[in-house]
């Protein structure tokens, strides 16, 4: 590789050093001299000489942007000159100075495949002669590049995106060029001009939480619309088993959005392209924004523009998580490269890096303020809603940044008064208020509650920058903010978002979801699909739990789940009424927008020539309403059914007030922050599944049961709650118990748990309650879930609340999976039931209340999905009050919505004939047999699946083949460092990886077989409490490598008995290094999911086994790993082995390891 040292002269503002070199080479990743040229360097001067070849010399930054180069020309010969400008291959533009005598400048750019795209020709009236000199200068200022010739502008070009990017020369067959004083510039950028924002576009308004658009009640209803990927639609996509399917050719649009019943729409917004402009503001260089904001991929630029106009004026929500999911990959890896500090990551899924500080606080808001001017653009798009974090798992920031902040907050709460504070904390009092940010962990004692209550104020003021940010470019009037909720997160102790107090700057409550169809098995192991496959039960509770947050404001569901599953099978095509029964049930939990997730065929251009082609793509991938195999295109018309229906009752079903339930499941979050810490989406915690066994005692008796908070009761009241369920909250703010009472005496009814309220939220012991005031019902603590269920129920009875509606049972059908809800209006009750029992149809006689006034004594009865009229038993169409007394009989079908109108007048459609009870009951049967032979087909496929799945369970944990005569444990005695066990989070001390009850305090010890190898494991209780090894890794304060740990053999085999903390990542955790006598070693890497995997939720090895398991009360299951080292020097006698952290994310953690002998032993 030849290097030309230039004479560049760089202005102090540019961000490059001054000395650059020249490459010779073509592409930029494959320099040499392979492409010709005969460079020669001779004081300061480039001499281009070629025959039959095409020299490049080029100088590689990608970070140059608004720059001059200039330099001294000579040409002599009949070959073209060339100027690269904004050079990153194979992006480019091309300056092409044809051979002496012609008066013609060729401008062209480089594309994808590396090739030129002729932009124009620039004609120049004077003649270019062999041997002159040629004052030549590239301007590149933000979209546009120019060259001049002898002072004179000869040719211009401008782009979309601004140019950046480095410089090179080159020519043709024949070259022979001079370069000479050569200089590049730093040129200031122009002037930001303000842009004027016009608003071209309506969008909807929010009334008493309800949409208004075009001055009606509106349901929003879109997708969310990843069709920005648009290497997804091709030509290819027209082909069987598309074809004659438009809506996979192209990028959703206003027309498709129209056919599907669609009025708004959710996207995605690139961090690398719309903060390209900011990056001065920002600090950071082309190559710092790579890394941070995620690749650029400038070759999509266009095609996102495109995606833009072609949904021009839809109301569309904005959504920022792409930062996260472009940087998602080694982020500390990214940031050690970019050179920050590891500290500047925040681990907090979608919240990348920590607000407090540079580059983070910059990032965020140049993010939010650069994707709000490309979405605006300039008003001929219409941004309405503005999702400024997405599924954030959890805010806790322990930045000294944050924590200096949280000292300040201490000082203002407790008036600059340490007593104050002391009377509060006690003996856990800090010298100083500065002092309070040093203790760690932040995870137990009096202190954890006003650091969480100071992170809920801190998160609130992230979230108000981002809308002062996002406001400095889009002024408009009816343009609203929120974040999207992780689900998961509303019962995570680490989790100091207060959603109650982000509600009351918050627009809208943004949240997750759906409802589960089909049948279903334990959990994925991934949070996506958790999510979306959760039991019905949790899905409920956390859409009224949505409710309770959002108080009067609207809730918009942002990721909308409709899919189906049929248990270890998994996912199976959904079918048309899923979609219609899914957002009819967000209707009646008072959601008033949705955004199906996700309009895409699963994330990049798959091959598809069958369905089945189209199947096995989607396994392991997020929901793809483009997958013609899970969701059939006919299936998709059930998003048109629901907007169809919608747009029929709407002025009945959304205005708020709108569902309204009688009993409340206090939902305290002092006991949310008292909770073990979390590490899964689908941990199970003691308080939650309170919560949701007292939601299902109400919700399995048909009972019109929502969820409230403590915080929503003490500050507004119980509001339309005649009972409040206390399900044995550990942690209450004292104002609860006083708030309760007065609801009591008012007349109100409030189910107790006798382990109800016992600390507040410092963790400080209260007084003693004991509620025996009118209105009260303690309930006991039983164990058993159904025996807790029936006690609950009971103290209601004996309460005297009495329900609405009644359900009686036909043929005995068991009702426990029937839900039923109501939106109750003047003279017209609207009941969505739904019967969510995937292998079972059902009938029951339905009996509602009267509407309307006592006056009435006619009513209507309607099925408002077919819009056929009930005839009463008399046979009229109008039914007396003993008629509907007497109960309305309906057939239940499996997972699919039933619509109920009982009003004063005729809501049925003109011409429809009446259903009697007998064709109900036809009906009833019919559906039967449907739903029977449906199930008969994929049970055949379940048992197969089942059957497989059963086999390779058991081979992940068979074991190896050992001889047990030729085994011996070696003693790990001095180079263990942790116990099993673990009292405190954080301390430094203890057990396993320093997490608290997160531990392995079940591990057995002594002389144990596993994996069929005989281990011994170390008691603690023999050993000083130290039983295992843990090395480094997110845990920084463990060593990294172990002592020497002998062998003093000759083996065959070494077998190793080990977990790791934060293992599920690929690659090398950590690895053995064995040491022979005459000083050798060999490595054994521990790679992830090949040798070692995480002790959470244990996954099967390629190169060892599951060896030792345990389930844990809160859900998920913990375990331990063998595998084997094949000694490949078994005539060398091994001296030690020790265990060396691979330094990255995992804690590895040893517990025991045998060596197998060549012989047997004595």
């Amino acid at each position: 590789m030849k290097k030309f040292l230039t004479s560049i002269a760089l202005a102090p503002a540019f961000v490059l050093g001054a000395a650059e070199m020249l490459f010779n080479g073509f592409p930029a990743d494959n320099p040499g001299a392979g492409w010709g040229g005969n460079p020669v360097i001779e004081n300061s001067v480039l001499k281009i000489r070629s025959e039959s070849a095409n020299p490049v010399f080029y100088l590689a930054k990608d970070n140059w942007k608004n720059y001059r180069v200039s330099f001294t020309l000579v040409r002599r010969g009949g070959a073209y000159f060339e100027i690269y400008a904004g050079w990153r291959y194979p992006h480019f533009i091309k300056f092409s100075l044809p051979p002496v005598h012609q008066g013609k400048i060729l401008v062209s750019r480089g594309t994808a495949g590396g090739k030129s795209e002729k932009l124009k020709e620039c004609r120049w009236p004077q003649k270019f002669t062999a041997g002159q000199e040629l004052k030549c200068a590239v301007t590149v200022l933000t979209e546009k590049a120019s060259l001049h010739i002898n002072g004179e502008l000869v040719a211009e070009t401008g782009s979309d995106v601004p140019f950046s990017g480095g410089i090179a020369f080159g020519g043709t067959w024949n070259s022979d060029f001079e370069v000479s004083d050569l200089k590049v510039e730093q040129l200031p950028p122009p002037p930001r001009k303000a842009v004027p924002v016009t608003d071209n576009f309506e969008r909807p308004v929010i009334r008493n939480g309800t949409f208004f658009y075009h001055g009606k009640p509106t349901f929003m209803l879109g997708v969310n619309d990843a069709g920005n990927n648009f290497w997804e639609f091709t030509p290819d996509n027209a082909r069987p088993p598309y074809e004659p399917n438009d809506l996979l050719t192209d990028q959703l649009d206003l027309r498709i959005a129209g056919e599907m019943g669609f009025n708004v729409n959710h996207t995605y917004t690139f961090a690398r392209q719309v903060a390209e402009e900011y990056l001065p503001e920002m600090g950071l260089t082309h190559a710092q924004a790579d890394l941070l904001l995620g690749s650029p991929y400038r070759e999509h630029w266009a095609n996102r523009f495109r995606h833009r106009d072609r949904i021009s004026g839809m109301p569309l929500v904005v959504d920022y998580s792409l930062l996260h999911l472009f940087t998602m990959n080694d982020l500390p890896g990214r940031l050690s490269q970019a050179g920050f500090p590891a500290d500047t990551r925040h681990d907090g899924g979608f919240m990348p890096y920590v607000p407090e500080t540079r580059p983070g606080k910059d990032i965020y808001k140049y993010y939010f303020k650069g994707g709000a001017e490309f979405w605006l653009n300039s008003g001929k798009s219409n941004p309405w809603v503005y999702e400024l974090f997405n599924e954030v798992q959890w805010y806790h920031s322990k930045h000294p940044e944050n924590k200096k902040l949280f000292a300040g907050w201490l000082k203002r709460k407790y008036n600059h008064d340490l007593e104050q504070l002391r009377a509060v904390w006690g003996n856990e009092t800090p010298k100083n208020f500065e002092a309070a940010a040093e203790p760690s962990p932040w995870t137990g004692g009096r202190m954890k509650a006003d650091w969480m209550d100071f992170l809920g104020d801190r998160f609130v003021e992230i979230f108000q920058a981002g809308k002062a940010a996002i406001r400095e470019v889009d002024p408009r009037p009816n343009v609203y903010f929120d974040i999207e909720i992780a689900v998961s997160s509303l019962w995570y102790e680490q989790n100091g978002i207060d959603y109650h107090k982000l509600m009351k700057t918050a627009d809208i409550f943004g949240s997750e979801g759906g409802m589960p169809f089909g049948l279903f098995s334990g959990t994925s192991g991934n949070y996506l699909e958790d999510v979306y496959n959760n039991k019905f039960l949790s899905v409920m509770f956390f859409y009224d739990l949505a409710r309770a947050f959002a108080g009067e404001k609207p809730i918009m569901n942002q990721e909308s789940y409709v899919s189906r599953n049929h248990g270890a099978l998994g996912r199976i095509p959904v079918r048309r009424s899923d979609f219609t029964t899914m957002l009819w049930f967000e209707v009646f939990h008072n959601y008033s927008g949705s955004q199906i997730y996700c309009w895409w065929k699963g994330g990049r251009n798959f091959p598809w020539k069958t369905l089945d082609d189209a199947r096995r793509s989607g396994i392991g991938n997020p929901p793809a309403l483009l997958n013609p195999y899970y969701y059939p295109l006919d299936t998709l018309k059930g998003i048109k059914d629901f907007s169809q229906e919608i747009a029929r009752l709407a002025e009945i079903a959304l205005p708020y007030p709108r569902t309204l339930n009688d009993i409340g499941i206090l939902y305290s979050l002092p006991s949310v922050w008292r909770q073990p810490h979390a590490v899964r989406g689908d941990q199970k915690f003691a308080y939650q599944q309170q919560c949701f066994n007292w939601y299902n005692a109400f919700l399995s008796r048909q009972l019109p049961v929502g969820v409230t908070t403590e915080q929503e009761l003490n500050e507004r009241g119980a509001g339309t709650f005649k009972v409040i369920a206390v399900p044995n909250p550990s942690h209450i703010f004292p104002a609860t118990r006083e708030t309760l009472k007065k609801f009591a005496a008012a007349g109100g009814i409030v189910l107790w748990g006798e382990n109800s309220g016992k600390f507040d939220q410092y963790g400080r012991s209260l007084p003693e309650f004991s509620p025996q005031d009118a209105g009260f019902r303690i309930v006991p603590a039983l164990k058993d879930a159904e025996s807790e269920r029936n006690a609950i129920y009971r103290a209601l009875q004996d309460s005297g609340y009495v329900s609405p509606w009644k359900i009686i049972p036909a043929d005995a059908w068991q009702t426990h999976e029937l839900e039923v809800r109501a939106i109750r209006r003047d003279d017209c009750d609207l009941y969505f039931l739904c019967n969510w029992n995937g292998r079972e149809t059902g009938a029951v006689k339905f009996i509602p209340p009267l509407p309307g006034s006592r006056r009435n004594n006619s009513f209507y009865v309607t099925d408002m999905v077919t819009r056929e009229p009930f005839a009463a038993p008399s046979g009229r169409l109008e039914w007396k009050r003993e008629e509907l007394r007497a109960g309305i009989f309906l057939a239940l079908p499996s997972q699919e919505r039933v619509l109920l109108a009982v009003s004063t007048t005729p809501a049925a459609a003109p011409g429809k004939n009446a259903r009697t009870r007998a064709d109900e009951q036809k009906r009833n049967s019919a559906i039967q047999r449907e739903l029977a032979e449906r199930l008969a087909a994929l049970d055949a496929q379940l048992k197969a699946i089942e059957a497989e799945k059963r086999a390779a369970h058991a081979q992940a944990r068979a074991g190896y083949q050992v001889d047990s005569a030729k085994c011996r444990a070696l003693d790990m005695t001095g180079a263990v460092n942790m116990g099993f066990q673990d009292e405190t989070a954080g301390d430094r001390k203890g057990g396993w990886t320093d997490q608290g009850e997160l531990d392995a305090r079940d591990f057995p010890t002594g002389r144990i077989t596993l994996a069929n190898v005989p281990f011994k494991v170390i008691d603690p209780a023999d050993n000083d409490g130290k039983s295992c090894a843990v090395l480094a890794g997110t845990i920084k304060y463990f060593p990294t490598e172990t002592p020497e740990i002998p062998v003093n053999a000759k083996i065959a085999n070494l077998y190793f008995l080990h977990a790791a903390a934060w293992g599920n990542k690929s690659g090398k955790l950590f690895e053995y290094l064995i040491t022979y006598d005459d000083g050798t070693t060999c490595a054994f890497p521990i790679n992830g999911t090949a040798e070692c995997a995480d002790w959470i939720n244990p996954q099967p090895l390629n190169n060892g086994y599951i060896a030792w398991e345990k389930k844990r009360p809160a859900g998920f299951t913990v375990g331990a790993y063998v595998t084997r080292w094949n000694n490949p020097n078994p005539a060398k006698n091994v001296k030690s082995v020790k265990a060396v952290s691979g330094g990255r994310e995992a804690v590895p953690v040893i517990l025991g390891i045998t060596c197998e002998l060549l012989t047997e032993l004595p």
